[in-house]
């Protein structure tokens, strides 16, 4: 049904979101973030429906996973606390989903939402500091589609969060900075001050090459 992307399913699916079999639940949110067509008032369902299940800590992680994948493919933009609180979360399957739900939001934002990369942004800061690394790293993931000056802001943050030293910190920042090619020289000098600060281990400096 949600290959299919037809909006008759939506009674269906929105049923079977509340199925008691998890299975179901993951299956039909993920089909739910796929339907075109709907009406806002059913939009609007599906929303309140992922945003339930961002928010309830006991739901089955698989079921979480697409509900962050919902949230990107619909461009949930209201959802972006939610999903920048999915980094918390135990299982590594819902953090990168809500990294690539983000980075998605971030490429796909129309010009009538181009405020979404600084909530992006806005958000991840607000949130590294509670973040261990297996968290840390796909926050900083998360920013890959940013517009530069907002990856240097990300990348600071980074670097001043205890943990910028661990090696995956340090070579997911290393990353994140790789690509940046400024024109400005205030913002060539801004690259090379966050590079300078980075661990001079060989994993970061081989992220460069």
């Amino acid at each position: 049904l949600g290959l299919m992307e037809a909006p008759a399913a939506f009674d269906a699916l929105m049923d079977l979101s509340n199925s008691k079999d998890w299975k179901h639940r993951s299956g039909a949110i993920n089909s739910l973030a796929r339907l075109k067509g709907l009406s806002d008032a059913d939009d609007r369902k599906i929303e309140q429906r992922v945003a339930d299940v961002l928010r309830d800590p006991s739901e089955v992680v698989y079921v979480r996973k697409d509900a962050a994948y919902a949230a990107g493919n619909r461009k949930y933009y209201d959802l972006i606390p939610d999903l920048v609180a999915c980094f918390s979360n135990a299982h590594y399957s819902v953090r990168y989903s809500a990294a690539e739900a983000l980075r998605q939001m971030a490429r796909e934002a129309p010009t009538a939402a181009s405020d979404v990369p600084g909530r992006i942004a806005s958000e991840l800061k607000r949130g590294m500091p509670g973040l261990d690394p297996l968290g840390l790293v796909p926050a900083i993931y998360a920013a890959g589609e940013l517009p530069a000056d907002m990856k240097m802001d990300i990348a600071e943050a980074a670097l001043g969060h205890k943990l910028s030293g661990e090696t995956e910190v340090s070579v997911a920042i290393a990353r994140l900075l790789k690509p940046i090619n400024p024109e400005r020289e205030a913002d060539r000098k801004r690259i090379k001050s966050l590079i300078a600060r980075l661990p001079q281990t060989w994993e970061v400096k081989s992220s460069f090459q």
